[in-house]
């Protein structure tokens, strides 16, 4: 199938080929709450032009940051209550963590287009969306190691861990997601 429109109330317009018909529905934005759900729309299939793979790169970088940041959301609000609160709460299960789907399927993206044929600009943009995922990774190891010591209660870790995530992440799209977004410039990934 393919993606033939997009509307921002209604949802995805897509084209299937269902037993030699074909036919079109339309995909609401809120099935798209989860990295896996993106995961499974945006993988890469059929032809595209080293363009469209590059517009799908930067499309699953942005939108899965922000689906990999609001999964978190759950586990912050749960350490901020913990925070503020004198009885003890159990932690988490498991430690929230941004996981690494959304890297590489950017880069599966970001590989069609350079076996698509890229120009000059197709190649330094790129360039750009390369060099972007690798401090989106690093910024999110660093977040892993900070939320990880604040659900085992490590709390000086968890300080250090924030701050190196702070300083490493400063023009990341994941800090921007987790703050107003007031200390983060915008870089432009086109």
């Amino acid at each position: 199938g393919r993606i033939v429109a997009a509307d921002a109330a209604a949802g995805i317009t897509v084209e299937v080929l269902v037993r030699g018909q074909t036919a079109r529905s339309v995909l609401r934005w809120d099935r798209f709450d989860r990295p896996e759900r993106l995961a499974d729309l945006f993988a890469p299939r059929g032809e595209t032009t080293a363009a469209e793979a590059l517009d799908a790169a930067t499309l699953v970088l942005l939108l899965g940051i922000s689906l990999e940041v609001r999964g978190l959301q759950p586990a912050l609000v749960a350490f901020r209550d913990e925070a503020g609160s004198s009885r003890p709460v159990d932690p988490p299960p498991a430690p929230p963590s941004i996981g690494e789907e959304v890297f590489r399927l950017v880069r599966e993206w970001i590989d069609r287009a350079e076996k698509a044929g890229l120009d000059g600009e197709g190649a330094a943009r790129a360039g750009r969306l390369r060099s972007r995922v690798g401090e989106e990774e690093q910024a999110a190891r660093a977040l892993n190691l900070a939320l990880s010591a604040l659900a085992g209660r490590r709390h000086e870790e968890a300080a250090r861990a924030l701050e190196e995530f702070r300083g490493r992440a400063r023009t990341s799209l994941l800090l921007a997601h987790l703050t107003d977004g007031s200390v983060v410039p915008v870089d432009e990934t086109r």
